[in-house]
């Protein structure tokens, strides 16, 4: 058996602090924490301020205390301190540090990039407490103390790579494991997420959900292991050897997502399954989702009810991505069970051809704002490593809740970097349990209309998730954690 790759992992914690006002997102105020942080270290660690920063396009960063100036292709060598306004933004933790004088700060610190082993475990670990353990700070103008504070908006993200580069092929693989698996993603996280712009779900809001695709008769490579079909069609020559459908997405969506009017918040079947449109992932006309459901909000006055844009053709771009081989349940490469959309949108996943081309399919289509990155993301920097990004994760102070989302996430890109055989019985197990949650969605849709107790089957699949990522000794961790989210387990 092939042995896996060398993998690598760095986190995003956001979180917010209190100063004062005249200090609110400056330069002080990062340097004052960065210094308590390696107050806070048996071993020191490099660290690095970075003022600006708005995603991976832009900010100024240095060198602390020393204050060199750093390329961005060496941040990831470093702890890096840097403000974060979406995390106080509209919080109630603002107004209430506004009306006691003071200012609510939102903040990120970012790990340097770590081996996904015992050594960069244990600094992780170390790290985590020097961040969590706060203390007061010498520069007492800036504020009393750090206390880090989780916030409702408040996200903690965590990348992975691989240590000899993340390849396309195995970044495409996670790709689709993340589309396939994001409903049972989201069943380990709050209520409340996948609810705003920088986490909502790929399967309702990137360009790939918002797709419509006409399925035509094609010729192609099985989308699994890229062998050739019964024409002979090699995996080199994919690019033309599907019939290509231009798909037109606006370029003007000011995007917002907000809770829909009406209903309760355990009352979300859309959400909770990741869809893009009124009907379950599994195409049954009879099965609809509730109304509680996260809604696509767009500037332009017309839209269709499947979230396309509707702006000029000046003011739209094409997108294009191959179709899947339809002709019997095996041919493409895939499980039987999966549906004929599936299949679509797996293949499109697949038949991307360049890291910038997967990191576009899963992204938002607002292109008015710089970061566009959706809950599961393609982080690619050119002349630098790579990573996919699982942004579906709330902040948290809680040291083994932040490893074990660590875990889950290295565990996606170690099932796609296995051999195709394995990889294909992955799939296969998903699959079938797609095919047995048709029958639970049926029957919670059906005990709901009669006004009988039930709960949503989405909300434990992260059982089976677990299983198809062999992590089946996380299961007694996350069992006693999803004991504790009552909003999530409320039945109806």
């Amino acid at each position: 058996m092939t042995s896996d790759p060398a993998l690598t992992f760095g986190v995003e914690l956001e979180f917010l602090v209190t100063t004062r006002k005249e200090h609110e997102n400056n330069q002080e105020t990062y340097e004052a924490i960065a210094e308590l942080f390696l107050r806070n270290l048996a071993n020191p660690l490099p660290c690095a301020c970075v003022h600006g920063k708005w995603s991976k396009y832009r900010g100024t960063a240095y060198r602390y205390p020393d204050g060199m100036p750093l390329d961005k292709t060496e941040w990831k060598n470093y702890y890096c301190i840097s403000g974060d306004g979406s995390v106080v933004d509209g919080t109630k933790e603002k107004a209430q540090r506004d009306a006691e004088g003071e200012i609510a700060v939102g903040l990120e610190i970012s790990t340097r990039a770590l081996g996904f082993d015992d050594r960069g475990c244990s600094e992780f670990s170390a790290t985590f407490a020097a961040i969590k353990d706060g203390g007061s700070l010498k520069n007492t103008k800036i504020a009393d103390r750090f206390e880090p504070q989780p916030t409702q908006t408040a996200g903690l993200h965590v990348h992975i790579g691989v240590e000899d580069g993340l390849d396309l092929e195995t970044a495409k693989k996670a790709a689709i494991l993340g589309w396939l698996l994001e409903p049972c993603l989201f069943s380990l996280c709050n209520h409340d997420r996948g609810m705003t712009l920088s986490n909502a779900p790929i399967r309702k809001y990137s360009r790939l959900a918002q797709t419509k695709f006409d399925i035509t008769e094609s010729e192609g490579i099985s989308v699994v292991d890229g062998t050739p079909d019964g024409n002979g069609v090699s995996k080199e020559s994919h690019s033309g050897i599907h019939k290509y459908q231009d798909v037109e997405v606006s370029k003007d969506q000011d995007l917002k997502i907000r809770q829909g009017e009406g209903g309760t918040k355990d009352e979300q079947p859309s959400d909770s399954q990741g869809t893009h449109e009124e009907k379950s992932i599994f195409d049954d006309e009879n099965v609809q989702p509730s109304e509680d459901k996260m809604i696509l909000e767009s500037c332009q006055k017309e839209s269709t009810s499947t979230c396309e844009g509707s702006g000029t053709t000046e003011d739209k771009v094409e997108l294009t991505v191959p179709l899947p081989v339809q002709e019997d349940d095996t041919s493409d490469g895939l499980p039987k069970e999966f549906s004929s959309k599936e299949k679509t949108w797996i293949s499109a996943i697949f038949g991307t051809r360049d890291m910038g081309e997967l990191a576009e399919l899963l992204s938002g289509t607002n292109v008015n704002f710089m970061n566009r990155r959706l809950a599961l993301a393609v982080y690619n920097r050119e002349n630098d490593q790579s990573t996919i990004e699982f942004r579906h994760f709330q902040s948290t102070t809680d040291e083994n809740l932040a490893w074990k989302w660590v875990r889950i996430s290295a565990a996606f890109v170690r099932a796609a970097s296995r051999p195709v055989s394995e990889y294909r019985e992955k799939l296969h197990l998903i699959a079938v349990e797609y095919r047995l949650m048709k029958s639970k969605w049926k029957e919670h849709i059906q005990d709901r209309t009669f006004q009988r107790e039930t709960m949503d089957p989405w909300l434990d699949s992260w059982k089976w998730m677990l299983l198809v990522l062999d992590l089946e000794d996380d299961i007694p961790f996350w069992d006693d954690y999803v004991a504790k989210l009552t909003e999530r387990n409320r039945t109806t």
